[in-house]
């Protein structure tokens, strides 16, 4: 804002000093540069031959003898004078000043000023599901605020109970072979020491305990997965924000990994610019910029980052910059100019 009021200030005082010289100009017996011609003499004080002749040259004999006519004044008027050029001169080299200056708050102008700006939120996420099977649930609509945490839509989870079910059993019974295996060594181990068993046997019963011990492991695994699965049939929203799509709808089918909803978090948005590289110390990470509207309204907010690859194409750079919007009268899409504080 700065740089305006300098430029306008500029632009006012030229102005003045250019209307100055110009009233100067139309006055001449002010101006230094016009000179007065000296006042006629009296024909008496005149040497006679030169008067004579230069008056001869414009008289003009009558044939009767009349008196002659004269056909031009001897003299100038008093008080007039011819105009200096030093005056046009100066005008015209302070207008040529006035011109540059004009090109160079237009050119400094256009360095920080950058149009074609989106806006585009801070985050955004497109949320799937880690498993298949049929959409039982959507808990929001299109455009809902949807906090951290909550269940977007949720997938039929009967059968990976039924998973979480057998698994438990599983595990049991494994845990049971295990003690019994766990006992069976413990008796061989005594009856080793007592010289009533042999190693062989010995050694028999502790493999089989340590694959007891190692089947119970796996089977907690599964049971593990069954129940993350059940728990994944809950799709929960990453973070606070609004519904932007749902790509599915209740009763339709889904599998593992396809695109459920997404989500948008606009409480903070970036003004998404591609900058001229010529441009770009007004617009380094860390600066100041106004985003202006459409309407005119402007938002501030700070340059965050600035992608490091420039486009070959149109020789810019992708400029982001942060701008508060809790109170959310920025959407997303909308367009404006990008306007350096810096």
């Amino acid at each position: 804002m700065g740089l305006k009021k300098f430029a306008l200030i500029s632009l006012f005082v030229l102005f003045s000093l250019l209307q100055v010289l110009h009233q100067a100009g139309a006055d001449p017996s002010e101006s230094p540069a016009v000179t007065q011609q000296p006042a006629p003499k009296p024909l008496d004080e005149v040497d006679r031959p030169e008067h004579a002749s230069r008056r001869d040259q414009h008289r003009v004999q009558s044939p009767s003898g009349a008196a002659p006519a004269v056909t031009g004044q001897d003299e100038a008027p008093s008080g007039a004078g011819l105009r200096s050029p030093a005056l046009p001169s100066h005008r015209g080299e302070l207008e040529s000043v006035l011109d540059e200056k004009r090109s160079e708050f237009a050119t400094e102008a256009e360095s920080r000023r950058i149009e074609a700006v989106i806006i585009n939120p801070f985050r955004a996420a497109a949320v799937a599901g880690e498993v298949g099977g049929r959409v039982d649930e959507f808990y929001f609509e299109l455009g809902d605020l949807v906090h951290h945490g909550q269940v977007v839509a949720e997938i039929s989870a009967k059968r990976f109970r039924l998973v979480v079910k057998r698994a438990k059993e599983n595990v049991r019974a494994l845990r049971v072979a295990l003690d019994r295996a766990r006992k069976d060594k413990e008796i061989k181990a005594r009856l080793f020491a007592m010289d009533v068993s042999s190693e062989q046997e010995l050694g028999r019963a502790e493999s089989e305990a340590e694959v007891a011990e190692h089947k119970v492991k796996e089977a907690e695994t599964a049971l593990e997965q069954a129940e993350l699965d059940v728990e994944a049939c809950q799709v929960r929203a990453p973070f606070t924000g609004y519904l932007a799509a749902r790509h599915k709808e209740p009763h339709e089918a889904v599998a593992p990994l396809d695109k459920l909803f997404t989500l948008v978090d606009n409480a903070k948005v970036f003004a998404v610019a591609y900058v001229p590289e010529t441009f770009m110390g007004n617009f380094s990470k860390g600066k100041e910029a106004v985003f202006v509207e459409a309407s005119g309204r402007q938002f501030r907010g700070r340059v965050e980052r600035v992608e490091p690859i420039i486009d070959p194409k149109t020789d810019t750079r992708k400029v982001f910059v942060l701008i508060d919007n809790a109170q959310h009268p920025l959407e997303i899409g909308m367009s404006g100019s990008l306007e350096s504080l810096q």
